[in-house]
């Protein structure tokens, strides 16, 4: 996947042929020539870890590699089979939430967003993180149409928000936030849950979970849903690039 929308949006061009090797240099080329600067941090996606370094030394000079894991889940046809796919643990703290009184909902178009906002400010101070997702963003992608954002609530109150991107039957749950009473209860599982649900009812092929970060917990938790690694490469330029290799 190859994108040139800001902050790396779900957005851009698709090449699932491999025979598209031709199509796949030019479009780094011309991606390279009106990006590539040395103050843009530039990112192309190789989901499958596939595309080769030659075409990118080709196309794209300046680009540097770095490898990543993601956890990804096939969806079943139907709610039964995927609920079979889950651990013990998470189908027990799905039951458990739901006896707690929380409940899963989609937000309407910029419901969520001002929720998500705060949760998000006050997790990236407490962990010195200098990036914020601007509200902007996920409006845009409310209205285009590749974005939803989901909130478990409970007693009036919402516990954890997240921000689900789709597009050609893949959902990528991209970014949760969460309230600091979201401790109290297993919040995570019944959202997720409930997320995944939606997208068998609606057909669609696959779930990615995203990088865990080399953390375990994530990691545990994915894996819970029944999803299992999968190797990614990220090509990046700019100043950001400095880690990759």
């Amino acid at each position: 996947r190859v994108s040139s929308m800001s902050y790396g949006t779900p957005g851009g061009v698709w090449l699932r042929d491999p025979g598209d090797r031709d199509a796949a240099v030019m479009l780094l080329s011309e991606f390279s020539r009106l990006h590539a600067r040395p103050w843009n941090d530039c990112i192309v996606v190789d989901h499958r870890a596939i595309l080769p370094e030659a075409w990118v030394a080709q196309a794209w000079p300046s680009a540097r590699a770095r490898p990543g894991e993601t956890h990804a889940l096939d969806l079943p046809p139907s709610e039964d089979a995927l609920e079979a796919l889950w651990e013990r643990r998470t189908r027990k703290a799905c039951r458990r939430a739901a006896s707690l009184g929380v409940t899963v909902e989609r937000c309407a178009e910029g419901e969520g967003t001002a929720e998500f906002e705060s949760f998000h400010e006050r997790e990236g101070r407490a962990r010195r993180m200098r990036f914020r997702y601007p509200a902007s963003l996920l409006l845009a992608g409310e209205r285009q149409g590749w974005l939803a954002v989901w909130r478990a609530r409970r007693e009036g109150r919402t516990l954890a928000v997240t921000a689900v991107t789709e597009g050609f039957g893949t959902l990528f749950l991209w970014l949760v936030a969460h309230a600091p009473e979201a401790r109290e209860v297993p919040s995570g599982e019944i959202l997720f849950g409930e997320i995944l649900r939606d997208g068998v009812r609606r057909g669609l092929g696959q779930v990615d979970f995203g990088s865990s970060g080399g953390r375990e917990g994530p990691r545990f938790f994915k894996e819970g849903f029944g999803a299992r690694p999968r190797a990614y490469r990220v090509w990046r330029s700019g100043p950001l690039a400095g880690g990759a290799r």
